[in-house]
Formats: structure tokens, sequence, C-alpha cells
């Protein structure tokens, strides 16, 4: 074609096209594209006075702007400026009340000449209903511990101001405005506090709603204890349930025996005070028997309380405890129909140690069939030896929990007083057989239903995972304490049976392979775990039960399920996952000259030290208010896998040669696995520590105990 210019149909080509990508219209002469500047308008909401102008980029002005298409919420109009406002009425929102959205189109055209440019843009309004508080309850909070709510709300525009207009908050709490967070920790008194919120929107818009946040004592409730102590030097053990109030003040009912008179008692009224400060910790008195007794109680967040007895007017006596939320049954003994494993420990008639472990059937009528058990009483075993029963609720088992229990073993008959601590779960019970006729005593008898059984019961995939083991002992030198992990692989396999033990002050680390048999009736046999005596499992639940050894120093306790590790991703423990602060105590001492501990720990930024604030009772009588500070480091060898924590590292070396000569060794047994995409809630991280010296001296410490702790923050 004659005169054609191929560069210059290029270059025309390109502006034509850059002119089609903005969106943009421009006459064949003239400044250039015309834009519109909004991206979006803001929502709007009934009754409240709605504006916002349009703008422009490019174009020649002045502009006209108008609707080309849809529909603009009702109330509101477009000027020839490009201004849209008005104010939505109530019927701008759908037929149930709730936000509406309208779509429209709005074209704008500029004043250039001969041809004017224009623009059309494509926007939504949604027409929201008033605000209103949606949050219509606010949960309890307990005195000591961390507390988190957020009030909630739907309707009006963000950003939103929350505020109290009535009432005040309970001492220690704070609101946080711009996101409704109610925090802080309840400093007490308990009570309920009614307050009124109020949500202010960005319109000035406000709505209001009246709540009551509920302030309880952490013993404010249900609960039943078991309790292991000496009376100058003699053991007793006891087990009870009562109800505590929001005053301070419990009441409830008491068994107890032990090896003197004066420490037997059958299901004695019990009364007493108790006490949470702001920092935590707390205080308890029991009366019972014309006599009052001072405790020291470590409140976690959930789950169990531990306590010890430490009282400066009956040095003599001494000694740890767990209390236990309670659920009481509502249908009487039938409730507790199933089967159940036991764990037991005590003193024979000569006062030395005896424990076993076992399994049993209820029926609706309260009748224990099918009973088997595994005893070692001061070295001597006696293994499947079965029993029959029959437990029967008191007349007031509704409100206490409390029943009694007949066991036929051969030709003995034994008796306990039980409390339920939750129906279908737990249950606690002491024997209460006089000494004085030749029966040993037994504390707490821990029974455990067993929660997975079905149909053709347990079997070797029952044990897959990893448990954490807490056992107690007494050797001829004096208490023998073991903690440490076993690893099972569901197939009768032992990968790993890794112990911290503590005999009487001679320490050493035990690792160990084997393997294991799990018939239906979860009473597990092992072997290969070294080359004494093997011990016995009897399984509550997958990778939950007992534990009863068959060697000279009693060996007795309890394993449990062990999160946070091969759940984790990627697999493995990390010291992270321990950054948090605690509150736990000694559990089963099993000789009078084992000194009893409740913790406080904290762990302050950026972590590697512990700090723990604790009191004690024992030999040397109650000490008070005393704190250490110990470095931490995760186990080099295999505390990614095991979740094995080393306490006080020896001067000078990051990580200790031996294991054994920390202080304290941890393991983790229940932290959140990590690798998910939302927040992660640690109220149930829990460990348990060995002692293994004494910070003071590191010299070796003959007074082994072990310690539980839970997380008293998220």
């Amino acid at each position: 074609m004659k005169g054609f210019k191929p560069l210059a149909f290029l270059a025309l080509s390109l502006y034509l096209g850059v002119l089609t990508a903005c969106a943009g219209h421009a006459p064949a002469s003239g400044p250039g594209a015309l834009l519109i500047a909004n991206k979006t308008v803001p929502d709007g909401v009934v009754l409240s006075f709605y504006t916002v102008t349009m703008g422009t980029i490019g174009g020649q002005g002045p502009f006209g702007w108008q609707l080309d298409s849809g529909t603009l919420p009702p109330g509101l109009s477009l000027s020839p400026q490009g201004v849209i406002s008005g104010t939505p009425p109530i019927t701008d929102l759908n037929s149930d009340g709730t936000a509406k959205k309208y779509s429209f189109v709005l074209k704008v055209t500029d004043s250039q000449m001969p041809t004017s440019a224009f623009e059309k843009g494509s926007f939504s309004i949604t027409i929201n209903p008033l605000p209103l508080v949606t949050t219509t309850s606010l949960p309890n909070g307990t005195i000591g511990l961390n507390y988190s709510a957020t009030l909630t709300n739907s309707g009006g525009l963000a950003p939103f101001t929350w505020t109290i207009t009535t009432g005040t908050l309970p001492a220690g709490l704070s609101l946080n405005a711009s996101s409704g967070a109610i925090f802080g920790t309840p400093t007490g008194p308990a009570g309920a506090f009614p307050i009124t919120v109020q949500v202010t929107d960005a319109d000035s818009n406000t709505a209001s709603a009246n709540l009551t946040l509920t302030i309880v004592g952490r013993l404010q409730g249900n609960f039943a204890f078991s309790f292991n102590g000496f009376d100058n030097g003699q053991p007793f053990y006891t087990a009870a349930s009562f109800v505590g109030l929001a005053d301070g003040t419990l009441s409830g009912f008491l068994d107890q025996n032990g090896l003197a008179t004066g420490d037997v008692f059958t299901k004695a009224p019990l009364t007493g005070t108790y006490s949470i400060g702001s920092n935590g910790q707390g205080t308890m008195t029991l009366t019972f028997g014309g006599t009052t007794y001072n405790y020291d109680l470590a409140p976690a967040m959930t789950g169990d309380l531990r306590f010890i007895l430490a009282d400066s007017t009956h040095p003599q006596v001494y000694g740890s405890g767990v209390i236990k939320a309670q659920t009481l049954p509502t249908l009487g003994i039938s409730q507790l129909k199933g089967n159940y494993a036991m764990g037991f420990f005590g003193v024979d008639p000569g006062g030395n140690r005896s424990a076993g472990a076992g399994a049993f059937a209820a029926d609706v009528s309260g009748n224990l069939t099918s009973g088997i058990e595994d005893t070692n009483d001061n070295g001597t075993v006696a293994s499947q030896v079965a029993f029959t029963g029959l437990w029967v609720a008191d007349a007031d088992f509704a409100t206490t929990g409390r029943g009694t229990i007949t066991l036929n073993v051969g030709t003995n008959v034994l008796d306990y007083a039980f409390y339920v601590v939750n129906p279908k779960n737990e249950l606690i019970a002491v024997q209460t057989d006089a000494v004085s006729g030749g029966a040993s005593l037994s504390l707490a008898s821990l029974l455990q239903p067993l929660l997975n059984v079905t149909g053709g019961g347990f079997s070797d995939a029952s044990l897959n995972g990893s448990t954490v083991m807490e056992l107690n002992g007494m050797s001829s030198a004096g208490p023998d304490v073991q903690l440490g992990v076993g690893q099972f692989d569901g197939t009768g396999n032992i990968t790993l049976f890794q112990t911290d033990e503590n005999k009487a002050g001679t320490v050493t680390r035990n690792t160990l392979t084997g393997t294991y048999n799990v018939p239906t009736n979860g009473r597990v046999t092992v072997a290969g775990l070294g080359t004494g005596p093997q011990p016995v499992f009897y399984l509550a639940d997958a990778n939950r039960g007992f534990f009863i050894g068959t060697d000279s120093s009693v060996t007795q306790g309890s394993f449990e399920p062990q999160t946070g590790g091969t759940d984790s991703t990627p697999p493995g423990f990390s010291l992270p996952q321990f950054l948090l602060s605690y509150a736990g105590g000694t559990i089963q001492p099993v000789s009078t000259n084992v000194t009893n501990e409740v913790d406080f720990t904290v762990i302050p930024a950026p972590g590697g030290t512990l700090v723990v604030t604790y009191d004690t009772s024992g030999p040397a009588g109650p000490q008070m208010n005393q704190s250490v500070s110990l470095p931490y480091v995760l186990d080099p060898n295999n505390g990614a896998t095991t979740g094995a924590i080393f306490l006080q590292p020896p001067t000078g070396s990051p990580v200790p040669s031996n294991p054994c000569s920390c202080d304290e060794i941890v393991y983790l047994v229940d932290v959140p696995a990590t690798g998910g995409t939302g927040p992660v809630d640690r109220t149930n991280n829990k460990w348990v520590s060995i002692n293994l010296a004494t910070p003071a001296t590191g010299a070796a410490d003959p007074n082994p105990r072990l310690t539980v702790v839970q997380s008293t923050t998220k």
C-alpha cells in the first residue's frame, strides 16, 4: 500500500494497547485516558449517614458522573459531581436482618473537545445492620491463673472500640479497647462481677450487652484427693472428697489408714479453708479428728493440683498429695460399670514396701469379676492372683462420690473406701483394714477404667508410640526412683526403654530394648529389659497404665502417652515447647526421709534458665519461699526423641559429659504438636522431673523424688 509506514503503525498499535490495558478511554486528541481513582467504596450501616466522593485520574474537568447499570442501596444517591450519599433505611437489609450487598456500575465523562473521554467502574456497597454484641456469656476466671476471653460483635463498620460503661472488671483483669480481649490474672476476691460492655463502630454507632464475669477459687467446686504421708516416721494414706465454696471454705469427708492408731479415720467429717494468691501459689487448711493441718498448693491452669503438708506446728507430719476435680455420678453404682485397671502401693504390717497392679470388671450391680493382680511384698512376688469383689455406694454417693469395696483375694478379705473422681474415668481408694489384724495398707489404689477396650480387648497395637514412666520403689539402701521413656512399635518390640534412676544417691541411666506381649486382658509381659527381674504392666488405655516390678525395690508406678515429639512438624522435641510457667509437686514419697516439695517455675525470656520458687516439708521441717535458678539444655544424645532436658549442667560445660551429673532431668510429657497454622494452646503442657544432685553442692541427692508439673499459662 502506498505511503504505509510499518514502524509508525507499530507505535500506534502499542499506544492503543496501553490505553486498553489501563481501562481508560481517550478521544483522538486531548490530555489522554480518563481513570476512576477509587478502587472500592466503603460499606454502610442502616440508619447511619453515608458519604463518599468519587475521584478521577487524567482526563479534563469538569467531570460528570452517572449510574450506568445496577442499583445503589435505597436511600443513597449519586450526584453529578460524583458524591454518593444518603442514609440507608432499615429495609436495606435482607429479610432476615443480615447484611445485603448492592452491585452497580458508575460512568464518569470528562469535558475534552471535540470528543469526551469516559470510564466505567464496577463497585459494590454492603449495607450492614447496626452493631450488635454477640458475646452472651464469659467463661469463669480462677484466682491466680491466667485468664483470656474475647468479646465478639456483628454488624457495624470496623474499626471497633470496646469499653465498659457500668461495673468494673475483677482485679487483675484488663480490657483491650481495640480487640475486645479481656486478659490478665485474677487476684481476688472471688465472686460475680456484673458489667456492661459497649462496642462503638467507625460511624459512632454503639451496642451494649450486660454480662457477668465470675471469679472462682482454684478449689471452688467438687474435688477428690489422695495423700501419702508420714507421722513421726510412720506411713499413713488418705482418700477424701470435698466441696470448695467461693468464700474460700471447704467441707467433705476423709478416710485414712496408717500404722499409728491416731492416723486411722473412717469417713471423718472434713472442713477447711483455701486461698490462691496473685502469684499462683496457694495454701490450704484441713481440719479432721479435732486437729488442723496446714498445706501448700501448686495449682496448675488445668488438670491436677499438687500439694504438700507443711506445718510448723506439726513438723513431724508431712507428705505429698494430689487433688483432682470431681465429676459426681448421677445414677448410682451402675454408672461405674466397665473394665478397670488398678495400681496400688503401701506397706505391709511390718512397714515394708508393698505394691501391685491388676485389672477387673464391674457390672451394674457393683459385682467385681475377672479380677487378676500381680503383687510384690518386700520382694516376695505373687503373679496373676485371682480375686472377686463388690463395691457399694454410700447413701450420699451423689454428693460425695464415696463407697466401699470388699475384695476376696484367696482366703483374704480386703476392705477399701473409694471416691469417684469421674465415672468411666478414674477412682481413688484407700485400704481400711486394721493393721493390727495383719492387713497391709494400700494408698489410693488408683483405679482407672480401660477406656478403649472394645470387642476383643487389648492387643500388641495397644502399645504403639512413646510413653513417660514415673516409678517409685524402696531399696535396702533407701528410696529408689526412676523416670524415663518407653517406646513401643505396636508389634511387640520395645525400641527404647530409657530410665534415669536415683537409688538412695546412686545415679545411673539405663538404656535398654526388649519385647512385649499384650493379651486381651491388658496384662503386659516383657522380656529382654536387662538381665534382672522383668516388670509387668496393666493397661488402662492405649499407651497408658500401671507398672509393677518384680524386683527387691518393689518398683511401682504408672506410664502415660507422650505427645509433642513424633506428632510435630518436623518430628522431635525442642526447647521452645518448654517455654512456659508451671506449678507442680512431689508424687508418692516412699520414705520418711524424702523431702516433699511444691514448685512454681517461671522461664524468663529468651529462655535457657528456669527460675524455681519452692516450699518443702520433710525431716528438716517446713522450708518456705526458697528459690533457685537452673540453666537447662536439651539432651544432646536423644532429647529430640525422648523429650529429655538437663537442668543445671556443670559450670563451664554447656552439655554435661555424664547426663546424670545434672541436678535434675526433665522429661516432657504433654506438649502440643507443632507445625499447624493456628495458635498453639499450651494449657496442658506437662513434664516430670527427677532429682539427682543437690543444687548447693552438686553432690548426689540421697533423697530421690519425682515431681510432676503442669502449665499455669498458655
